[in-house]
């Protein structure tokens, strides 16, 4: 082998053996490479309090939006009573009997002549009393007897809410029944805080104009005027609160004041109490009705008490209704607290009597 050949091979040989430490150092080095650190990008998580915020704070957008959007008139289309249906009836069942016998007999006159009567036979006061109380027991009878939604049927004419019709029916003592039909229309006025009722009380054959008026501000109170003319009407207020219901009659003859009557209603054990408060002229009379049983017959126990001038009475009635020759009558056992018992006969629904002492 020449020396230049021999000069090559080792060039050769010595670049193969750096090649291999190359080598060598590359694997060793990338074995030292560290790992590159890998990373899990966290999920999305709800938060319990946001969500509930953002539940609240849509619902109450809602809610504003409804308030906004929603005509008012919609929003109160109830008037500010608990019961007004039932507040109509009893206040058409009292109304109408009272102004049944309105017109029939001057009050001062019979009451004059009654007292003259008295005073020549020395009765009690409340004597003169009875006949101007008859007008009364008939609604009483009804209060007592009849169901306590008086049989109630109630329709909204050509579907609109404000277009109604109500009819219902009172019984009394001798299961006699009285059919009564309200039509009227309820409209919201000021701004929808007062509710205005007006339309017509048909019972039998009589007819009678009403109106009437419930303040949103004035919680279960209904004013109204029942009218039998133009001249003959009836002016009442009715509250009911927690403990009794109320009306406040005022009763106009000839367009005049007559007489103040306060008729109040309490629920005592189950049973019902109900007063009545005359205000006349100087004098108030006050009876407290309860219904019992005798016989297997409905009787009107009654506490009376009578303030006139400085003049004071009071004592005890029992009414019983009566059947004689055809015709039903009262007989009211009259026991003064300080006087002589005596029995009073009297026709329901006028006022002619007899007197009877015992």
């Amino acid at each position: 082998m020449k020396k230049k050949e021999l000069i090559e091979l080792i060039k050769t040989k010595s670049l193969e053996v750096e090649i291999k430490d190359l080598g060598a150092n590359i694997i060793s080095n990338i074995k030292n490479i560290p790992e590159k650190e890998s990373y899990t990008l966290p999920r999305k998580s709800i938060r319990p309090k946001l969500m509930l915020s953002a539940v609240v704070g849509f619902s109450l957008i809602l809610v504003l939006l409804m308030f906004l959007l929603v005509p008012q008139n919609e929003i109160d289309s109830e008037p500010q009573f608990e019961n007004i249906d039932n507040a109509l009836m009893f206040s058409s069942i009292s109304s109408t009997s009272l102004l049944e016998n309105i017109d029939l007999y001057d009050m001062s006159q019979n009451l004059s002549s009654i007292k003259k009567t008295n005073e020549l036979n020395s009765l009690p006061i409340i004597n003169d009393r009875l006949d101007n109380m008859n007008k009364y027991l008939t609604m009483i009878e009804k209060l007592y007897v009849s169901d306590t939604n008086f049989n109630k049927e109630k329709q909204f004419k050509d579907n609109q809410k404000n277009n109604q019709k109500i009819k219902f029916k009172s019984i009394d003592f001798l299961n006699e029944e009285t059919v009564y039909e309200l039509n009227y229309q309820n409209i919201y006025t000021n701004g929808n805080n007062t509710l205005n009722l007006e339309g017509t009380i048909k019972v039998d054959d009589n007819e009678y104009l009403f109106n009437g008026r419930s303040e949103k501000n004035e919680k279960n109170t209904l004013n109204m005027q029942i009218n039998k003319n133009n001249q003959n009407y009836i002016k009442l207020t009715h509250m009911t609160t927690k403990d009794n219901t109320k009306f406040n009659y005022e009763i106009f003859v000839n367009d005049i004041l007559t007489e103040k009557i306060d008729f109040i209603i309490k629920d005592i054990s189950r049973e019902k109490e109900v007063t009545i408060v005359l205000e006349k002229d100087l004098s108030v009379t006050t009876y407290t009705f309860t219904k019992s049983q005798e016989s297997k017959s409905p009787i009107l126990k009654v506490k009376y008490a009578i303030n006139e001038n400085t003049l004071e009475e009071s004592g005890s009635l029992i009414i019983r209704i009566t059947n004689q020759f055809g015709e039903n009558g009262y007989a009211i056992l009259v026991k003064p607290d300080n006087g002589k018992p005596f029995m009073i006969n009297q026709n329901r629904n006028n006022h002619k009597r007899q007197n009877n002492k015992i």
